[in-house]
């Protein structure tokens, strides 16, 4: 980034010159920056995505409440209108998309996978 006669100055009394700024963003374990959107991935479990539900998920802005609708399916993306990053020369800020992924049980008890068959047949 360039800052206009920020810089030192010249010689002889001259203006000041271009100051220089170099920038380099750690990248982070959760979001994933492209442009002003940022994306985030979360795990819900089946029945959170049947049934719905609340969830808690990280912004910019710290923890937010969100709801998922019955019915989301596997990679479905949920958009959080402006929690994104705010544009360099704006003042809009970009979204925040979340992307859905469902945990499968790897356990069941006997009455859990009774009621899965039942489901299945009906």
């Amino acid at each position: 980034m360039r800052l206009t006669g920020e810089g030192e100055s010249g010689s002889n009394r001259g203006p000041g010159g271009d100051l220089y700024l170099f920038i380099s963003v750690e990248e982070d374990n959760y979001f994933v920056r492209e442009g002003a959107d940022i994306y985030c991935e979360h795990n819900i479990s089946f029945v959170q995505a049947a049934l719905g539900a609340k969830i808690i998920v990280k912004t910019l802005d710290g923890e937010k409440s969100v709801n998922v609708l019955p019915g989301i399916q596997y990679g479905e993306e949920i958009v959080l209108k402006g929690l994104g990053v705010k544009t360099l020369r704006g003042f809009k800020r970009g979204n925040q998309i979340i992307k859905v992924f469902m945990n499968t049980p790897t356990k069941l008890s006997r009455k859990q996978a009774e009621l899965l068959k039942e489901y299945l047949t009906a």
